[in-house]
């Protein structure tokens, strides 16, 4: 087989790389070590697909990163006939992976399914022995440091001479197939054979306590069948009973209503008498005046006769379980067994508590988770007041400032015009003067005289008119004083105003203050209450622990009781608690009872308030009837309307005991034979319900002891199925004595027949490649031994880590050569062998040149070293630079 052309369309990082590998030797050359890799990976991936040896899906590492699919074609040649294969891997799912075969010199194609591998398809080799046969590299299970690097290396070329495989060691199977025949080796097929038989030892004798339990619970069974049957047939006979007094009551019914049809008139009288002599007797006790307080006092009394029904019952049920649980409890010393149950009552003591903590704590955060709501309205309310509070004191402070500043502007106006007349009249009196004056100095002149008292005169008159003119203006000066005094009035006016809305605003912003503190208060001790319940709960969490583990070292003192001791000792403290609860509950309503009918009658205990009320129930239910009876025979039209309406009941009576009697006629019991006839119902009455409860602690029982057992059926088919699996170990551990013997004959075959030619070849190769230093490459005693030209022995621990290198290589071709049948692989290697000295280089050239007239030889190199080193020894190779067509 030899690859012709590969075409990588998108595989990683590459993308649209196309390059043709001629028929001999190739060398490409231009990638780093990390692309190189993956086009010998691509190689792999086209002919077997991006599943590894570990059944995991690589197809994620070589994926675009733009998400789309990996794609690409490689064209090979194999058996004459030139392929093409084309390859798409779908980036979501395999299922549509795509694969085209074509056969270029047959002409003709083929589309494989999605899980085919063209490898397997086309070569009939698995990607495993193609990799091993074709991929000549450095080995993946060489250590990384150089410390065991000959041990490591010695023990790998033995495995592949030995096996083949470099991993696969002849003693490591040897040991493994025999493993699995170790009866000790817990993961050996002998173990888990001996386990399985053991299991059915085991479950043997577990069928025989089976069979055994199994005829206990047919007899418990049939006891439960016999108490169920007994109880159906008392339950029967008591209906019939019941029937009996039924037709009783009809019949005084219907007698009751013929003497009431008969004499109305008499029976009005009768009825009345007896009805005064009633009221009489009543009023004496006070109760038709308090009978709400007397009827409330019966619904007491009701519920205290229900509690000590429930009381009874619970005690009957505790001493029925105490009867069990004196039949399960351990003989011998039971001090330990008592504590364990002290300790096992305060445990669910202590469990109740907790959970009773747990729902006050639950309660208590609900609380809190309230609280919070409204704190936060709270504090939303006062933030909301101090705003307004702010906004009221800015709109204050806008409206006193508005009015100040027109007062201000008041006041300059009227402080201007005083002003203003002060100095106008002022002036005109100094003029006045000076011109007085003057007219005294120059008196003797005339003419001077003349002005001087045209001046004065022209002065007084101004000095006049302005007078009067002020007087025109005062009414104004007046107006603007008058609006002054208004605007002080007015800021007055506003500032208390503002003052009142403050003080308003102010008392909104502490009451939500004072709302918001009361509310924070009450968070706080809610906060405080949290921490205490939790407190109590961690406390009761360790009294628990120490209960807990109290009574476990107590149970390793005595005898383990059976496990229904437990269920029914749990039940005796429920029904304990019940009784505790029903006796709190008939307390309170006594007292409840005495202190109602306090009004009616004073009771020093409850026994008179208990005799008082069935004696008064008496009274009162033959008053009610009384009263009824005298309103109806009192009115004539109700009293016709009720002789109507016995007829009707009286019909239907009759009709109603000739059905129950068959139509026969229904004798009348004496008083004597009814109350006989009722005690007998009374007591099948109780005997049915003593029954009832029998049966119910059996069946429970049956369903407790037995609910655990083991089934007959199913112990059978336990066994069965082992005997199954215990015959189908027995055929493999056949089998792998078998495989232990053919693996022995197959040993000796390979280390006849296999190890001395892949050692003959190995030697060839080496000595070729080494021009004679090394001759030969054998293996004795498990070790690998090379020998010279002189066949002098070199200890491996001597050889440097080229020639072990070389070594390696050359039993990797050998083992290719010897198990690749009639195929030849393509020999595709990277440069790893090839970075020694360039003597060496040469040497391995020349050979891999001369290797490559038979098998295609592709070697993958970052560099172009290999191709100088050819070029100066004239070998002639075919090499690529790739880094120029990316």
């Amino acid at each position: 087989m030899k690859i012709k052309e590969i075409h990588i369309t998108k595989f990683g990082t590459i993308r649209d790389l196309d390059f043709k590998v001629e028929d001999n030797m190739n060398y490409l050359y231009g990638l780093n070590d990390e692309i190189k890799t993956v086009v010998m990976d691509f190689i792999i991936v086209m002919f077997y697909g991006t599943l590894n040896n570990y059944r995991e899906d690589i197809r994620e590492k070589y994926l675009p990163l733009d998400g789309t699919d990996i794609s690409g074609s490689m064209v090979f040649e194999y058996k004459d006939d030139e392929y093409l294969l084309e390859r798409v891997f779908n980036a979501v799912t395999y299922r549509k992976d795509s694969t085209t075969l074509t056969n270029k010199t047959k002409g003709t194609s083929e589309k494989l399914a999605y899980s085919d591998k063209p490898g397997e398809h086309l070569f009939r080799v698995t990607k495993e022995i193609f990799t091993r046969n074709a991929y000549v590299n450095q080995s993946d299970n060489l250590p990384a440091t150089a410390k065991d690097y000959g041990h490591e290396m010695q023990k790998l070329l033995s495995n592949i001479i030995s096996t083949s495989s470099e991993t696969i060691s002849v003693s490591d199977v040897a040991k493994r197939l025999n493993s699995y025949c170790d009866t000790e080796n817990t993961e050996s097929i002998s173990y888990a054979m001996k386990e399985k038989r053991a299991e059915i030892t085991e479950l043997e004798d577990t069928l025989g306590q089976a069979v055994s339990i199994e005829k206990d619970k047919l007899d418990h069974q049939n006891h439960c069948n016999e108490l169920y049957a007994k109880f159906n047939q008392q339950k029967r006979k008591l209906q019939k009973i019941k029937d009996t007094l039924d037709l009783q009551e009809m019949i005084k019914e219907l007698e009751f209503i013929k003497e009431s049809s008969e004499n109305s008139e008499g029976s009005f009288k009768t009825t009345s008498d007896k009805y005064n002599k009633l009221v009489n007797s009543l009023k004496k006790t006070r109760i038709l005046e308090n009978r709400e307080s007397f009827d409330k006092a019966c619904e007491n009394y009701k519920r205290i006769v229900k509690q000590k029904k429930l009381l009874d019952s619970e005690i009957q049920k505790k001493t029925t379980l105490s009867v069990d649980l004196g039949r399960y409890t351990p003989k011998g010393d039971n001090s330990s067994l008592q504590n364990v149950i002290s300790l096992q009552s305060s445990i669910e003591n202590t469990e109740e508590t907790i959970r009773t903590l747990h729902i006050q704590v639950t309660e208590k955060k609900n609380e809190r988770e309230q609280l919070k709501d409204k704190l936060a309205q709270a504090k939303e309310k006062v933030e909301h007041a101090e705003r307004e509070l702010m906004k009221q004191e800015e709109m204050s402070k806008n409206r006193i400032a508005a009015v100040e500043s027109e007062l201000h502007q008041s006041r300059h106006t009227v402080g201007t015009q005083v002003n203003n007349k002060s100095k106008n009249l002022v002036g005109a009196i100094i003029l006045l003067a000076v011109l007085i004056a003057l007219l005294i100095i120059f008196l003797t002149n005339i003419v001077a005289v003349v002005i001087i008292g045209l001046a004065i005169f022209t002065d007084l008159y101004a000095i006049i008119a302005k007078l009067g003119k002020e007087k025109k203006v005062a009414k104004f000066d007046r107006y603007d004083e008058n609006a002054l005094r208004e605007r002080e009035r007015k800021l007055r006016t506003i500032k208390n105003e503002c003052s009142a809305e403050r003080d308003s605003y102010v008392s909104s912003v502490a009451v939500a203050k004072n709302k918001y503190d009361e509310i924070k208060r009450k968070d706080n001790s809610l906060k405080k209450q949290l921490e205490s319940l939790e407190n109590e709960i961690k406390t009761s969490e360790e009294n628990l622990k120490q209960f807990i583990a109290n009574k476990e070292g107590s149970e390793k003192n005595i005898s383990s009781p059976d496990p229904i001791f437990y269920q029914i000792r749990s039940e005796i403290n429920d029904i304990e608690r019940n009784i505790e609860l029903h006796e709190q509950n008939i307390d309170e309503l006594q007292k409840s009872i005495i202190s109602v009918l306090s009004p009616v009658k004073e009771f020093s205990d409850f026994s008179e308030a208990e005799k008082f009320i069935n004696d008064s129930i008496v009274l009162l239910d033959e008053y009610d009837k009384l009263s009824d009876k005298l309103s109806l025979l009192g009115n004539k039209e109700k009293s016709g309307m009720v002789a109507a309406s016995n007829k009707i009941r009286a019909e239907q009576i009759r009709e109603k005991i000739s059905k129950m009697t068959g139509g026969k006629p229904m004798k009348k019991l004496t008083p004597d034979e009814y109350k006989s006839l009722q005690a007998m119902a009374d007591t099948l009455e109780k005997e049915n319900e003593k029954i009832r409860e029998e049966y119910i602690n059996e069946i429970t029982n049956l369903k407790i002891r037995y609910n655990d057992s083991t089934c007959v059926a199913n112990t059978e088919h336990r066994i069965h199925r082992l005997q199954r699996d215990s015959a189908q170990i027995e055929g493999y551990l056949n089998s792998v004595k078998l495989a232990i013997s053919s693996y022995n004959d197959t040993l000796e075959e390979i280390h006849d027949r296999f190890a001395p030619e892949v050692a003959k070849r190995t030697s060839e190769i080496l000595s070729e490649i080494t021009k004679g230093k090394y001759a030969s490459v054998s293996i004795k005693g498990g070790k690998l031994v090379v020998r010279d030209k002189d066949k002098n022995i070199i200890g491996f621990e001597k050889l440097s880590s080229t020639a072990c290198n070389i070594i390696y290589f050359s039993l990797r071709l050998a083992v290719a050569e010897i198990t690749s049948g009639n195929m030849d692989y393509p020999v595709i290697l990277n440069d790893y062998y090839l970075r020694v000295s360039e003597s060496k280089v040469a040497e391995l050239l020349k050979f891999l040149k001369k290797y490559s007239e038979k098998n295609q030889v592709i070697i993958f190199s970052p560099t172009n070293r290999i191709s100088s080193v050819a070029l100066n020894e004239q070998i002639s190779i075919d090499d690529v630079n790739l880094s120029s067509i990316t």
